[in-house]
């Protein structure tokens, strides 16, 4: 008896995970690039993709990345951790993180301050094969 009931439980178990047949699959697409100010590399920008339609299935993730020290990032969805982001249009937005106010940290080349968000938003659009160019150069001033 014990064996039967096990096995109604695989068989629903089974059948309720297969229910929706991969609707929730994401559309990813890899995106990496280099974000500079002036022409110079930025690091430790928080790199934010969000799509600005849902796909098919009513899902829209935000992606997301941080710079290195080359300026350098790639994405992953914030939900689920997944490399890439949603093929299709997104506006990107820029931001530094928090810097103490005491701290010398949140200076860039020449003394400038950078902590904060940066108004520069864009548009990139994700192709489905990806791109490993989604490269943007912020100004100041």
């Amino acid at each position: 008896m014990l064996s039967l009931r096990f096995s109604v439980l695989v068989v629903l178990t089974a059948a309720l995970s297969g229910c929706g047949g991969g609707g929730d699959k994401l559309d990813l697409a890899p995106v990496s690039g280099k974000v500079t100010v002036d022409g110079a590399p930025l690091a430790g920008v928080n790199v934010q993709f969000q799509p600005q339609a849902a796909n098919s299935d009513g899902l829209a993730p935000t992606s997301f990345g941080v710079t290195d020290a080359e300026g350098h990032y790639s994405l992953e969805v914030t939900t689920t951790g997944e490399s890439g982001a949603l093929v299709g249009s997104h506006q990107v937005t820029f931001s530094l993180p928090e810097v103490a106010a005491d701290s010398d940290a949140g200076e860039g080349e020449g003394g400038q301050q950078t902590n904060g968000n940066i108004n520069d938003a864009r548009v990139f659009d994700v192709p489905g094969g990806g791109s490993d160019s989604a490269n943007f150069d912020l100004t100041t001033g």
